[in-house]
């Protein structure tokens, strides 16, 4: 990195503040003022180290390593509930073990095969764990007929929903690569710094969204993350193969976007957060409407959106227009704070355009792309990095962390 570069970071961020207490939009003009302060790094305290001291690291046995296919993964938790996937061609039965972490028996759940995969080489496990409590860890293994499949391991549900007292740690990552050095790199920093659930901005199953592009390309390099901390994604122009058929297929998404957006677009809340995922190669009016019915609806004090081509963007593409208009009027309307989007390679925020700020965490292992800087920047940087999100009652801190561990960018946005 240039000697100078800590400099110019030094004014950009200094312009920053300026510009925020103006509240400019993409034209310069003044609009309504949300207060952006600079924040501070993120604690280097583990994103596994709490779930593994109080229940194990989810170590694969012998036996599970000769049946299992794809490892499992959490998807779908919520305050009371998550879901549980893997791929495997045996017919032995299995049973999912939940525990507290002191040993008391939560539950045993048999597993269930997914009825909307169906392949002949394979069956994809889905099942629910339920009866939970909100903002607990739990311990779960996967036993078979005869011997275990997986070692105790942990998660955390998501607080009570509406519970503002409850701290939410985000990891946000997008164009992940295909099992690039850089994307390692990213890899390690992910497990140095502590969240409660992933957000992919897209792209991340390179070049096309194949079932193999997603099993090398994301559950090969996230396995270890994935089985204990929730993934939530949307797609990308690259993970679209057979209209991304796929895609859906092997994640486990919320279904509350409608008749025309199953697993496509989507919303969810945790504790104080209501976020909402949109579908970038699907924008339609349909879409638009959902969305506008979506933030409505949501009476949480904080609203974050994440999808993958960006509304604002001085990068190789662009700002994607139609973004903007069909989407950004709900936005600014019904007070989203933070929208995250991927497909620019490289890092980007945005001054408050009417009240929202817009990032751009799109080289998380794709590598890097030039990127300019508009009269909406704050901040640009081609460099390989993902973003942490802290919440807490009054404001969010969003933090940019590159590849060596540097919080290269922070800023604090005001409820």
């Amino acid at each position: 990195m240039p000697a100078n570069s800590f400099a110019l970071k030094g004014i950009l961020a200094s312009c920053a503040l300026l510009a925020a207490a103006c509240g400019m939009n993409e034209q310069g003009n003044i609009s309504s003022v949300r207060q952006v302060l600079i924040s501070d790094p993120v604690p280097k305290d583990g994103a596994l180290s709490e779930l593994r001291a109080a229940c194990g690291d989810g170590g694969i046995t012998e036996t599970g390593a000769q049946e299992m296919l794809r490892l499992p993964y959490l998807q779908q938790v919520t305050a009371d509930s998550s879901r549980v996937l893997w791929t495997t061609a045996s017919i032995d039965a299995t049973t999912i073990v939940v525990t507290e972490p002191d040993g008391t028996l939560v539950g045993e759940f048999p597993t269930v095969i997914d009825e909307d995969s169906e392949r002949p080489e394979f069956d994809q496990y889905n099942t629910e764990l339920t009866g939970l409590e909100p903002g607990q860890i739990y311990c779960y293994q996967i036993v078979g007929e005869s011997d275990r499949w997986m070692e105790r391991t942990g998660f955390r549900t998501a607080p009570a929903t509406g519970d503002q007292s409850a701290q939410v740690r985000i990891a946000v990552i997008g164009d992940l690569g295909t099992q690039s050095s850089d994307q390692y790199l990213i890899l390690e920093q992910l497990g140095e710094v502590r969240y409660d659930l992933v957000l992919v901005a897209g792209d991340l199953a390179y070049e096309n969204g194949t079932l193999s592009d997603h099993e090398n390309n994301f559950f090969s390099v996230y396995e270890q993350l994935s089985r204990s901390i929730p993934f939530f994604v949307i797609s990308g122009n690259h993970d679209y193969a057979s209209d991304g058929a796929i895609f859906r297929e092997v994640f486990s998404l919320p279904e509350n976007g409608g008749p025309n957006g199953v697993e496509r677009w989507y919303s969810f809340d945790w504790g104080p957060v209501h976020i909402t995922a949109l579908d970038t190669e699907k924008m339609d009016q349909t879409q638009a409407d959902w969305l506008e019915r979506d933030l409505a609806a949501s009476e949480q004090p904080w609203k974050l959106a994440f999808l993958h081509r960006p509304p604002f963007s001085s990068g190789w593409h662009g700002s994607n227009h139609k973004a903007q208009d069909l989407f950004t009027p709900s936005f600014v309307d019904h007070g989203v704070q933070l929208v995250l989007a991927g497909h620019d390679h490289n890092y980007e925020r945005t001054h408050p355009i009417d009240g929202v700020t817009y990032a751009v965490i799109g080289s998380s292992g794709r590598g890097t792309r030039d990127v300019g800087s508009s009269n909406f920047t704050a901040y640009s940087e081609a460099v390989s990095h993902f973003g942490h999100i802290t919440i807490g009652a009054d404001d969010l801190a969003l933090n940019a962390i590159d590849a060596s561990g540097q919080d290269f960018d922070h800023a604090k946005v005001a409820r």
